[in-house]
């Protein structure tokens, strides 16, 4: 069973190694998880968090979501953003930190919305299995 610490950490870790992904950023170390609490950042930048529920056989149920954070006066760049995270991780499986993510579907792509004034945030969001690593 994995806890939503190494999901997420095994998540961000595929993400950082994603060169598509990395390109839709100016810094890659902008990739952190959602609760990241740091004082120097900058836009664009990627946050994910999940939830996991331990299911039979050392297979955990994961919902995620990646949320790209655009710092533009229109959503236009977060939702082409949105759409090149999507496409990286629709129906496609990963090992990262010892963790093996199989059964990834994009569940949705929300509109982005307006979370701050010149801030936008367009959401992926994730059904994945977890299991140990091959």
């Amino acid at each position: 069973m994995y806890d939503n610490y190494d999901i997420r950490v095994a998540l961000v870790s595929y993400l950082k190694a994603n060169s598509t992904v990395v390109a839709t950023l100016d810094d890659p170390l902008e990739i952190r998880e959602l609760s990241w609490q740091g004082e120097d950042f900058s836009f664009p930048n990627i946050r994910v968090t999940c939830s996991v529920t331990p299911t039979q056989c050392n297979i955990t149920d994961v919902t995620a979501v990646v949320s790209y954070f655009s710092e533009r006066k229109s959503s236009k760049q977060a939702i082409q953003s949105q759409g090149i995270i999507a496409k990286q991780l629709h129906e496609d499986d990963f090992t990262a930190n010892s963790i093996h993510m199989s059964a990834i579907v994009v569940t949705q792509l929300p509109d982005a919305v307006q979370v701050s004034e010149g801030v936008w945030k367009a959401d992926v969001n994730l059904t994945m299995k977890a299991s140990g690593g091959t």
